[in-house]
């Protein structure tokens, strides 16, 4: 140091070699710092907001609801003077032959669900203006929470002011004409967040959600405490505690049986057939008026008798009115605070878990890793020098990926079959496959009156078809739930529901209105061609058709509609890069594929350039419990995620060992294949049968596997049945806890008997368990020892709260 300081002291004023070095000196320094910074304080910038503003603090306003969308790729190639009819386009391109082709990658539907909601998450065309997207370019679960405060304030619980969502409730009502396992996933998200938000509070990490002492309990009893607050009256505090109890029972009533009741008369009066649509009409209204006027049961008697006792202490006090309204308002901004920190980071928590998802479970399984034993996955957070990769600096959304996000070719069969029966039951079109373009703009335009007069708020919608069976999906009047064994069944059947070959020529002919409006659209937008885009991305410009397909069928298709591959539009000749058996799956292919290309480009952008979810990605966002809670283990089911959500939404339905829950985006048979072929089949309920599929793959036996409804716990109060229990080794103990590869080595001679036995020279254990007491006391001298601190040398201490 001392020569580096004389050196530099003995260089001239103008010497060049001073002036190099401060050179060098300065840009090291500076590029060791962000410029501008991407994190900041403040509220503004601590939370999402529902429309994705503030995203990237120096530029609010990108990625925002209701900008315009980007354009990527420029359009370099001189079109045909006239372009194909898009009609022609679908029947030779895209139209599902009969039956359609089956996916043999081992894909279920659910994979299609969770893509369905991300397409959803940042697409939303404006219905006035095709330039605008409605909703924020950040995966923020904006199907979930909505894109408007008004969306998100709909959503919300405003009862009892705890971070929660409103039952089953999301705001997206696009979703309701898709497959019900959509919206199942979203109902999976919504219980996520109320999960999220229970455990914060209940946790309440260094006080940070809390209400300050004077403000604790419900506002009568608060503002009861404030003005009279005779700690010494005992009649007081009882009476309190008897309000407090009134006033749960009260609210948990509410909308309660009345709001049931009422369901089921305007049930009755619409099945009625003696009377006409109009009476119908007159004998609901008159049942919501007079359930209007219905006063609450008498057991709220004693609620409000409560009431009126608690403004007695009040009235005793004798506070001012301006003193009484200072300190109601205080209380108010209190918990309303509350609500919003436990709200928001339960958001931020569950938009944690639904990225984790997408990069653990939906880019591995399309990447196709899951196929091996690894846990590999393209992680966009990875911490690179912020110099040479960017990150959190904001994202606004293409349409080039607006248009390339059409997964329609990979729709199963099942779920297609769905789609004409939503489209015959509910749109009432007779025969979708033969629906005209012209026909279908008229439908979704009565259709649209229609919903906008019966419009229902979203803690009231349904979805599915009312009255299929397994398809129909209606509330617990009570509770506002949604069934849990229908959506389980749903589920289920989802899972082993095989997607649909990528490619050409599979995409439903019901679906073509759709796909012709998505060609003018793109033409519209003066989209470039598929060469263009190719070479936006660095990729070999298709020099024939053969380029473009091994398919020869497809070749000829497109030479008739476009005379040179230069020509062939990016919508939908991106869909038709295919092998000779017109594939274009995911996972390793020969095919040169631009959408696989760009797809990957765009998640990794998605998530790169969110500052949720890169610079604010810490503990201090998202709690260290947050933090933990959406954190994959990389041994566990090879860092897949997506299982933790069901096991939160659906507790106990699915055995923990699952085999199902080794990739849930894979079939039942896929995950046995798989897990047999990686040395994972003991981990899961699965057993060989020795047969073989039409394929020649192998069959294996998952019954085991599927869920069963939880058994209702029972309680024990009586001392002989409680000792039955304990001794019940084979009923009693959990399953995962029967397994000794679970416990430490020094635990598993406990186990090697019913009895418990002990092996090698180890003692008997008695019945006063004196052993593991020993054990225990060992055990616990040598942790206190281990972890303590020595303050001086008479004192020294020990965190008994740290993991």
């Amino acid at each position: 140091m001392k020569a580096g300081a004389s050196l530099v002291a003995s260089m001239s004023n103008d010497s060049n070699r001073r002036r190099g070095l401060i050179e060098s000196q300065v840009k090291s320094k500076y590029d060791k710092m962000l410029h501008p910074p991407l994190t900041y304080l403040g509220d503004a910038f601590q939370y999402r907001t529902p429309d994705g503003k503030f995203n990237n603090v120096m530029s609010p306003h990108l990625g925002q609801a209701g900008a315009p969308y980007a354009k990527s790729v420029p359009s370099k190639t001189h079109q045909l003077g006239a372009l194909p009819d898009p009609g022609d386009l679908f029947d030779r391109l895209m139209a599902r032959q009969e039956g359609g082709r089956q996916s043999q990658s081992g894909l279920s539907s659910m994979l299609i669900y969770h893509a369905t909601l991300i397409i959803h998450d940042i697409f939303r065309t404006n219905d006035n203006d095709k330039n605008i997207s409605d909703s924020s370019s950040y995966l923020d679960l904006s199907p979930l929470y909505g894109y408007t405060m008004e969306m998100q304030r709909k959503i919300r619980d405003d009862k009892y002011k705890l971070g929660l969502l409103k039952p089953d409730t999301f705001a997206e009502d696009r979703l309701l004409r898709q497959p019900p396992g959509v919206c199942i996933m979203l109902v999976m998200y919504n219980r996520y967040h109320n999960y999220a938000a229970t455990q914060l509070r209940r946790i309440n990490e260094n006080g940070r959600f809390s209400v300050p002492r004077k403000y604790q309990g419900t506002m009568l009893e608060a503002v009861a405490q404030k003005f009279y607050g005779k700690k010494d009256d005992s009649d007081f505090t009882n009476d309190c505690v008897a309000y407090n109890k009134a006033w749960k029972d009260y609210m948990a009533r509410q909308p309660g049986i009345e709001a049931a009741e009422l369901k089921e008369e305007i049930k009755q009066i619409r099945s009625r057939d003696d009377s006409s649509e109009a009476e119908k009409k007159a004998l609901i209204e008159g049942a919501v008026r007079k359930a209007d006027k219905v006063k609450f049961p008498s057991e709220h008697e004693e609620f409000e008798r409560l009431e009126q006792v608690l403004e007695g202490y009040i009235a005793k006090g004798k506070p001012t009115k301006a003193s009484r309204e200072e300190y109601e308002t205080g209380y108010n901004a209190a918990w309303n605070k509350l609500d919003d920190d436990l709200f928001n980071t339960a958001r931020l928590i569950t938009c944690g878990m639904y990225i984790q998802v997408a990069i653990h479970d939906y880019l591995r399984a399309l990447m196709g890793f899951h196929q091996w034993d690894t846990n590999f996955t393209l992680d966009p957070r990875l911490d690179i020098d912020h110099h040479n990769v960017s990150r959190g600096i904001g994202n606004q959304v293409t349409v080039e990926f607006n248009l390339l996000y059409r997964f329609h070719c990979a729709i199963s069969v099942n779920d297609e079959n769905y789609t004409k029966k939503f489209m015959q039951k509910m749109l009432k079109i007779d025969n979708p496959d033969e629906l005209t373009l012209e026909q279908f703009i008229e439908v979704m335009k009565n259709a649209a009156v229609y919903e906008k007069k019966n419009k229902k708020e979203p803690w009231e919608i349904e979805f599915g078809i009312p009255g299929e069976a397994d398809v129909s999906f209606e509330r617990n009047p009570i509770t506002g739930l949604f069934d849990d064994q229908t959506m389980i069944n749903a589920l289920t059947k989802a899972m082993d529901d095989p997607i649909s070959n990528f490619g050409p020529r599979n995409v439903p002919k019901c679906l073509k209105p759709v796909e012709i409006m998505g060609m003018l659209q793109a033409r519209k937008w003066e989209i470039g061609t598929l060469n263009d885009f190719r070479d936006f991305f660095n990729m070999p410009r298709h020099q024939n058709f053969e380029s473009i397909t091994k398919n020869v069928e497809i070749q000829n298709a497109l030479r008739d509609l476009y005379e040179h591959p230069d020509k062939v539009e990016l919508y939908p000749g991106v869909f038709c890069e295919s092998d000779a058996n017109m594939g274009l799956d995911p996972g390793p292919s020969d095919v040169d594929s631009a959408l696989w290309s760009a797809i990957f480009s765009d998640a990794i952008t998605l998530v790169r350039s969110d500052r949720f979810y890169t610079t604010d990605w810490n503990t201090n966002s998202l709690t260290s419990w947050g933090m933990k809670e959406v954190t994959p283990d990389n041994d566990t089911c090879k860092s897949s995620v997506f299982h933790r959500l069901i096991q939160r939404a659906f507790p106990e339905w699915f055995p923990y060992n699952s085999v199902q829950f080794f990739h849930p985006f894979y079939t039942r048979q896929a995950n046995a294949k798989f897990a047999a072929e990686q040395g994972y089949a003991p981990d899961f309920r699965m057993e060989e049968t020795g047969r073989v599929d039409q394929y020649g793959t192998p069959l294996y036996d998952v019954s085991k596997s599927v869920p069963e409804k939880p058994a209702k716990p029972v309680y024990l109060a009586e001392a002989d049945k409680i000792t039955t229990i304990q001794k019940d080794m084979s009923n009693f103990v959990h399953p995962a806890l029967r397994d000794k590869a679970n416990f430490p080595k020094s635990f598993h001679w406990m186990f090697e008997s019913h009895n418990l036995k002990p092996v090698s020279n180890l003692p008997e254990i008695k019945e006063n368990t004196e052993l593991i007491t020993s054990y225990f006391n060992d055990l616990m001298r040598y942790i206190i020892k281990r972890e303590s601190i020595s303050m001086n040398s008479a004192t020294s201490q020990i965190d008994a709260t740290r993991e």
